[in-house]
């Protein structure tokens, strides 16, 4: 029993000298843990799941979102993306000659039928009824544009041969809900002040623009309603949009009025255009003097140039004959769109959802007397 007691005594002692330092040493403890925690100001998180697209895939993505696209002032999607270093101009309403009336993407400058376009990661049907495969940007409402993703490599492997210059994909909003209203109102201001192309334009005898001008008046509405219920399962929106828009004439601006071609001797410009006159060209051709632009030539050098006077006798063609074809060419082109459309959906389950999308868009050309419709459905 001596034996137990002494045993339980040694303990005790031993607990109690091990408490001694804890107890005198707990102050100083309890200061350095406020010190350190007054000394610290700031704590910085960095987060690793950020979602980055050039992350998680093999080609470079630009991302355009909603407050670029505002920010940019555009009434034409196919303006925002030909501002783009990858894009290149494509048809708008700034090409005048050889225009089709359609708005289409240009990637890498492969052509815009080497260009895939989708809605909502679904392909968007042609815009060309003659037959051409590239999508029309008209369809597009640029009020639900949510983001538009460009994948500018090369993505055949993935989509197809449409796709080999790239992929423009528009994402569209298709959980608005609500009411949203847009309108744009603008036109183009210039003074022509340029003397040197007014005095070319004298020489001429061309009529000269106004001092200054206000050209190319357009007006944009469109309204989107945005319908959600079956508790949150199933959502409807729907849009309708106007848009006219005022031509811009060459002949409008002092630098564009005459169409400029180098004088001889390379140093000073003249009101030209093109040799197709009213009254026609005529190349003369003598067969045994041989060309100089051609040292592989035997004959065939041109010797002279005539035309037609009106009473129907020939003379020879000098520069005055040549038709000044730039005040009848456009800067913008003068049309009328109309466009509507709705985007449903309905989640049956968890692993089945049905979906409705219906695009219809018909421009008016000013100068054609028949419209032109397209629509798509899926």
């Amino acid at each position: 029993m001596a034996k137990h007691l002494s045993v339980r005594q040694a303990v005790r002692l031993a607990l109690f000298t091990s408490a001694v330092p804890a107890v005198l040493m707990s102050p100083a403890v309890l200061a350095q843990e406020q010190d350190a925690s007054n000394s610290l100001d700031e704590v910085v998180v960095t987060g690793s799941r950020i979602v980055s697209p050039n992350l998680q895939s093999i080609s470079p993505i630009t991302a355009i979102g909603a407050e670029e696209l505002n920010i940019a002032g555009k009434s034409r999607i196919e303006d925002v993306l030909n501002q783009l270093p990858q894009a290149f101009a494509a048809q708008g309403s700034s090409i005048s000659n050889a225009s089709d009336g359609t708005a289409t993407v240009d990637l890498r400058g492969l052509g815009a039928r080497r260009t895939l376009v989708l809605v909502n990661g679904r392909r968007m049907m042609p815009g060309d009824p003659s037959g051409g495969s590239a999508a029309d940007l008209n369809q597009i409402p640029l009020s639900l544009v949510k983001r538009v993703d460009v994948l500018t490599g090369g993505a055949s492997s993935v989509y197809g041969a449409d796709a080999v210059a790239g992929v423009v994909n528009f994402v569209m909003d298709t959980e608005f809900e609500g009411v949203r209203i847009d309108s744009n109102y603008s036109f183009y201001n210039h003074k022509n002040d340029n003397e040197r192309t007014q005095a070319i334009n004298e020489a001429k005898g061309n009529p000269l623009p106004d001092g200054e001008v206000n050209v190319g008046y357009g007006k944009d509405f469109s309204i989107a309603v945005g319908i959600g219920g079956a508790e949150g399962r199933g959502h409807a929106t729907f849009y309708a949009g106007y848009r006219e828009v005022d031509p811009v004439l060459q002949a409008q601006y002092d630098f564009s009025a005459c169409t400029l071609n180098l004088a001889a001797g390379g140093t000073n410009f003249t009101c030209g255009g093109s040799g197709t006159s009213a009254g026609g060209q005529f190349l003369v051709i003598d067969p045994r003097a041989p060309d100089p632009n051609d040292p592989n030539s035997t004959g065939g050098q041109i010797v002279s140039a005539r035309t037609l006077n009106p009473n129907g006798t020939v003379r020879n063609f000098t520069a005055a004959d040549q038709y000044n074809f730039g005040p009848v060419n456009y800067f913008q082109r003068p049309d009328q769109r109309y466009t509507a459309g709705a985007f449903t959906n309905f989640k049956l389950s968890e692993k089945a959802e049905v979906y409705g999308e219906l695009m219809f868009m018909t421009i008016v050309p000013l100068l054609r007397s028949r419209p032109r419709a397209r629509s798509s459905a899926r």
